[in-house]
């Protein structure tokens, strides 16, 4: 199995979104053959009082 490293905004990204995780949904797709790999990244607010924002950010790496 291949490891999949990814660049230290992402890493943080994740971090900060794990110590959110009662205020946000995160979920992921990761597509990629053998020479390289799109990563996207969607998250919405969970608070059901208000209107749910949802954000997308896509990576392309090789």
């Amino acid at each position: 199995m291949d490891v999949l490293e990814l660049p230290r905004p992402v890493i943080n990204f994740l971090r900060t979104m794990a110590k959110e995780g009662c205020r946000y949904v995160l979920s992921w797709d990761i597509f990629g053959g053998t020479d390289s790999v799109t990563l996207t990244l969607t998250w919405k607010l969970s608070n059901h009082e208000s209107q749910l924002t949802t954000s997308k950010s896509s990576q392309h790496y090789q």
